[in-house]
């Protein structure tokens, strides 16, 4: 996708600007500030020209209700690339003068392509723009399936990828490997589903690996001071063959169970084990890793979502409130922004 550039900020009738004085206006009738000494404030940014553009409705607005009190701005990331808020459409350049001249926080509600693979990041970061969630480098690490799960073997037990089709034994599991968790997954059960499947998805980008039977399991980690929360995986228990993205944020698509009813020793055994892959991946404040807890007790490595869903359905959310630990991460995630 090729994205406009043309950048505005300068011109005295410029949306950029016009945006940056209603903003400072209203900041200094609410909190009383001088225009010229008005504190940081919070953007939410949500949508995007992405697969998972749908999820981050939800995700809006949970954190819109978590930061209800700071008076958040909501910015529309639309299909067409540019960004849209109180009747203006700006460009790419002109958003990221926008948040530079507002001085400017973002919480990142998107999810998916130009978010999870770090590019949105990577623009932050060059306009020295504070953010929430991973940096550029661990994003992309995690959407690269491949390389991710290369990155934390010694810590956990990750599935082989089928190296050709003469390797192939049924079931398997086929899913891209640079796009978000759940994104077109396939379970392959017979020749005649490969067939369809190589001829109706482009398989450049797609990885082959074996059907591993247990109980799906998901856990968010999230720093606190110089550790992390203890929060407590979910069993998940899809209503289809396997945990794909219909079963992970629609309704009813699979029954969930925060705490997952396993003993102690394991539970401690993940929590663990999640905490270390968090930090052998290089990420920030908050993520959410995947697993297989196979039938012969080995836990298996799936995947890691470096901006994971934040839905009325999401996992994250379901742990946080299990620990109560809620308000913790609302405070947590400002105070732990990312700072190019």
């Amino acid at each position: 996708m090729s994205w406009p550039q043309g950048h505005e900020g300068s011109s005295p009738s410029s949306p950029t600007k016009h945006l940056r004085l209603l903003h400072q206006h209203k900041l200094s009738m609410k909190y009383n500030y001088s225009v010229s000494k008005y504190k940081p404030h919070l953007v939410i940014l949500y949508g995007g020209p992405s697969s998972e553009r749908e999820v981050s409705f939800g995700t809006r607005d949970f954190f819109t209700e978590l930061y209800k009190e700071q008076n958040p701005v909501t910015i529309e990331w639309g299909e067409d690339g540019y960004f849209y808020t109180e009747g203006l459409r700006l460009s790419e350049n002109e958003f990221l003068d926008y948040l530079s001249n507002t001085r400017s926080a973002v919480i990142i509600a998107s999810h998916g392509e130009f978010v999870e693979d770090g590019y949105i990041q990577e623009r932050f970061e060059s306009f020295s723009i504070p953010y929430t969630g991973s940096d550029s480098v661990s994003c992309r690490l995690c959407m690269n399936k491949t390389k991710s799960q290369e990155t934390v073997k010694g810590i956990v037990t990750t599935i082989p990828t089928y190296s050709g089709y003469s390797q192939l034994i049924y079931p398997f599991i086929a899913k891209p490997n640079n796009l978000g968790s759940s994104v077109g997954i396939y379970l392959i059960t017979n020749s005649k589903e490969l067939e369809e499947y190589l001829t109706s998805v482009k398989i450049d980008n797609y990885i082959f690996q074996p059907f591993i039977k247990g109980i799906e399991m998901s856990l968010g980690a999230v720093r606190e001071n110089n550790t992390f929360m203890n929060l407590y995986p979910t069993e998940i228990i899809p209503n289809s063959p396997f945990f794909d993205y219909k079963s992970k944020y629609q309704q009813g698509g699979s029954q969930e169970y925060t705490p997952a009813r396993i003993s102690k020793d394991l539970t401690d055994k993940m929590m663990k084990t999640n905490n270390d892959v968090h930090n052998k991946l290089g990420l920030g404040y908050y993520s959410r890793s995947d697993y297989i807890l196979a039938e012969d007790g080995v836990l298996y490595y799936l995947e890691t979502n470096a901006l994971p869903g934040m839905t009325s359905t999401s996992l994250v959310p379901q742990q946080l409130r299990y620990s109560h630990k809620v308000e913790s991460f609302r405070d947590g995630l400002i105070s732990n922004l990312i700072l190019a």
